[in-house]
């Protein structure tokens, strides 16, 4: 068994250093390149994150929108309903007479009332 001596080292060193030298190299440029496209790809996910959280945002915003119209809707036709209730109780005790039968004034209040109980307030 021979003994290697620090000539010989020497002179092994330079044919060892290279390829040492392009494995630490590869070794490193892997290890950066994973951490990269890790980071690359937290932030996309957070990106893609945030537009869908801003999507469903407008989207929420846009539904309030159509509820509060719907609403002030319902609550018109209520206000409408109420008044064309009054004219025809109005009239039904100054016109109606026991037979119960209506006249043209009269069908056509309980029209109106029929109309906006079913969300048609644009004839009125």
């Amino acid at each position: 068994m021979t003994i290697l001596s620090f000539t010989s080292l020497l002179r092994f060193w330079p044919a060892a250093a290279l390829p040492l030298a392009l494995a630490l190299g590869y070794g490193k440029g892997w290890l950066d390149g994973n951490l990269n496209a890790g980071e690359n790809c937290l932030a996309e996910k957070e990106l893609a994150v945030t537009r869908t959280l801003e999507q469903e945002r407008n989207t929420a915003d846009e539904r309030n929108v159509i509820a509060d119209v719907f609403h002030a809707k319902q609550e018109q036709a209520k206000q409408q309903v109420q008044e064309i209730e009054k004219e025809v109780v109005s009239y039904a005790n100054q016109y109606i007479d026991d037979d119960c039968s209506l006249d043209d004034d009269g069908l056509q209040l309980i029209n109106k009332l029929i109309d906006a109980a079913n969300g048609d307030l644009a004839q009125h």
